[in-house]
């Protein structure tokens, strides 16, 4: 059973830190998140659906990789 020790969870070190994530996350449109997330599966869809496979990838790319990005600077760039 893991424990404080062994655990691969990564702490704020700085209480600030702590909250200013908090806020930013509550901050977080989610409404347009999902539209967001959705359109690209949308065009993940259509991509592999005209054989484009490679399109499909670099957008499956950009939704499992780029989005925790997006979520941690509260979706500024969308």
């Amino acid at each position: 059973m893991p424990n404080a020790e062994t655990s691969n969870t990564q702490e704020c070190e700085n209480p600030a830190d702590a909250r200013l994530m908090a806020r930013q996350w509550r901050d977080i449109d989610w409404e347009k998140a999902e539209r967001h997330v959705r359109h690209l599966q949308s065009r993940i869809s259509k991509a592999y659906r005209d054989g484009r496979t490679n399109l499909a990838k670099r957008l499956q790319y950009l939704l499992t990789n780029k989005n925790d990005e997006c979520v941690i600077r509260g979706l500024a760039y969308l």
